[in-house]
């Protein structure tokens, strides 16, 4: 059982490193779909 939390744990610890990436990311797609929508619509 306590495995399995740690386990778990250390999956959190990844996530939440990968997370405000991922969110970077999307928030900087959408800017530039923005920018687009404001140049070429």
């Amino acid at each position: 059982m306590r495995a399995i939390i740690k386990g778990s744990t250390l999956e959190l610890k990844k996530a939440s490193a990968w997370v405000p990436s991922l969110i970077f990311i999307v928030t900087a797609f959408m800017r530039n779909i923005k920018a687009y929508v404001f140049l070429f619509g």
